[in-house]
């Protein structure tokens, strides 16, 4: 079998116009291996000031805290360990960098072994400042949600057990300083035997809500329960749902003043769990609205945040999209009448996803990030996805994509990226593009007449990746209109033939090339999906994961790593080589039969 390798300068065309198609969708997705056998259990992300995100988490018998920069890749993790094991649950941002987190440990606190409420506070690295503990001694205490509150504070939720028998449990509230995470005192809040806090939110008004679950008695189904205090902490209303094996997991205020609270309840022995939300007025707590949504089989809400003209929810739903398929990921957004506006899902063969919170990237929701869990028994991943378009108020006529390799000029070895387009004249004072050089800033240009704007720039074809981030400015109000990760310039080459230059990943378990021979740096092109139309960008380091053109193949793979490290030039190898047909199925048309 013969097999013709092609350098095609037309091609080279093609690669460089593609940025420049109308894609509907920016996607980024990240599926990391998790080899800790399902020991790696993230609880809580959220977004920081420079675009990137933190999340809290178990690692073993450890807490931990990771950070994300924008594109999602890891920039450090940390762990942390307390007496005989902790876990953190959420965390927040300062506006001095540093973070604060809470959770638990156990046999952390002098002259007590039982399990306490921790808090932590850490450097914007990730190393340990200070760290304190809550909770009654030799009693069980909890912290499961934080946030800073409008006088720079942090409040922290949780639960603590009150007394001995059958140890009854408050939810709590305490507000501490985050300079010394000293607190006086905290309040704590009752309305059946055992009182469970999981959420926190401030209003408006200042006021807190939080939201959990009540239980009667031991062993007795949950009941969700919604307390509201003042500023001070003192018990303003309550509401304790009388629906049976329910609970919150999340709460937010509407734009209009009301509260909103997210999680589960048992329907019926047919319908299973669905997501369920309580809409309560913000002055007395009474009933407003009931909302239940979801699928077939056990679903689960897992956050709620109020944005432009409704709410962002990231979920589990529980009914598979086909036979021997799993529970998926699901993002919903929803107008202020709780009516669906989109809603976006992602499943994979086998596996099971497991969300843990959406966080909105827009002021709609229509722009998310989320993470998961993903698992199938041993084989664990960790999922993030982030979904931007081209473009949130701005028409961009050019602009590159995601992991886009572009040709470079041979004479210059620079390759040209353009981001060209309009903007009504009211929408922003100015556009900012800022460029970033393996993820550190590296050049700032502004446009303070943007209504018609033209950014072209050049970058050098060398290893290193950047990123490209289009900002409107309006007044102190910063909205990304574009964020385009990971781009390099280099070579394009094209592969063609039989069987042997399809060189695919063996079916089982066994050594192959994608194992040894990796690199950022070589970039694949084509459609991600079946019947898909668009096409995507790849960097050509998981094998068959999320694309559904072919891969570059294993000697191709072999050949773009040899560049790369010989030559110093990012490649994009497109390989189109179809198994089991003619040898002269490959010759040109014309001559095929001559």
């Amino acid at each position: 079998m013969k097999t013709i390798i092609l350098l095609l300068a037309g091609f080279l065309c093609l690669i460089q116009t593609a940025g420049a198609q109308n894609h509907p969708a920016n996607d980024l997705v990240f599926s990391t291996a998790d080899t800790s056998d399902g020991y790696l259990r993230p609880r809580r992300m959220i977004q920081t000031s420079d675009g990137g995100f933190l999340v809290a988490g178990k690692f073993f018998d450890q807490g931990y805290i990771t950070k994300i920069q924008s594109c999602g890749t890891q920039v450090w993790m940390r762990t942390y360990a307390f007496g005989d094991e902790t876990e953190l649950l959420s965390l927040v941002e300062l506006p001095s960098g540093e973070i604060a987190a809470v959770g638990s440990c156990d046999n952390c606190a002098p002259n007590d072994s039982t399990l306490k409420a921790l808090v932590i506070k850490t450097d914007q690295n990730g190393l340990l400042l200070a760290d304190t503990t809550l909770g009654n001694l030799n009693l069980s205490a909890l912290a499961t949600d934080i946030l800073l509150n409008e006088d720079q504070q942090l409040a922290v939720t949780g639960y603590l057990t009150i007394g001995p028998g059958f140890l009854p449990s408050n939810a709590f509230m305490a507000i501490m300083a985050p300079e010394s995470l000293q607190t006086p005192d905290w309040n704590t809040y009752h309305q059946l035997f055992y009182d469970y806090s999981n959420a926190i939110t401030q209003t408006q008004e200042g006021n807190y809500v939080l939201a959990g679950r009540s239980s009667p008695a031991l062993f007795s189904p949950v009941q969700a329960q919604v307390y509201c205090t003042d500023a001070a902490g003192n018990l303003l209303w309550s509401h304790a749902s009388p629906y049976q094996n329910s609970q919150f997991n999340d709460v937010t205020q509407a734009a209009d003043g009301r509260i909103v609270a997210l999680g589960d309840r048992l329907v019926d022995a047919n319908v299973g769990r669905e997501l369920f939300m309580l809409v309560l007025e913000k002055e007395t707590g009474a009933v407003l609205q009931e909302i239940t949504l979801g699928s077939e089989d056990d679903d689960a809400g897992k956050s709620i945040q109020s944005v432009e003209n409704g709410f962002l929810i990231g979920a589990i739903y529980g009914m598979p999209r086909q036979q021997d398929w799993n529970r998926r990921d699901w993002v919903l957004r929803l107008d202020t009448q709780f009516n669906m506006v989109d809603q976006y899902f992602r499943d994979d063969y086998l596996l099971a996803h497991s969300m843990v919170n959406a966080l909105p990237l827009s002021p709609d929701g229509r722009w998310f990030v989320y993470y998961a869990q993903v698992s199938f028994f041993t084989a664990n991943q960790i999922l993030f996805y982030k979904h931007t378009d081209q473009g949130y108020r701005t028409l961009l006529e050019n602009a590159p994509s995601n992991h886009q390799l572009t040709p470079r000029n041979l004479q210059t070895n620079k390759g040209d990226i353009r981001i060209k387009g309009a903007v009504a004249p009211d929408q922003y004072d100015a556009l900012r593009l800022d460029i970033f050089r393996n993820h550190q800033l590296f050049q700032t240009f502004l446009d303070d007449t943007p209504q018609n704007f033209d950014f072209q720039q050049q970058m050098e074809a060398e290893l290193a990746e950047y990123t490209y981030r289009l900002t409107g400015v309006k007044g102190s109000i910063n909205t990304l209109e574009l964020e385009a990760c990971d781009l390099v310039a280099g070579d394009v080459y094209l592969i063609q033939g039989q069987s042997n230059a399809v060189a695919g990943l063996p079916l089982q378990d066994a050594d192959h090339a994608y194992r040894h021979h990796t690199s950022p740096y070589i970039r694949n092109f084509g459609l991600k999906f079946k019947n898909d139309t668009l096409f995507t960008w790849k960097k050509e380091e998981t094998g068959w994961l999320d694309f559904n053109d072919n891969i570059v193949g294993q000697w191709g793979i072999l050949m773009a790593k040899n560049i790369v490290d010989q030559h110093q030039i990012p490649v994009a190898v497109i390989n189109g080589a179809v198994s089991g047909i003619a040898i002269d199925s490959l010759s040109p048309p014309n001559s095929r039969y001559q």
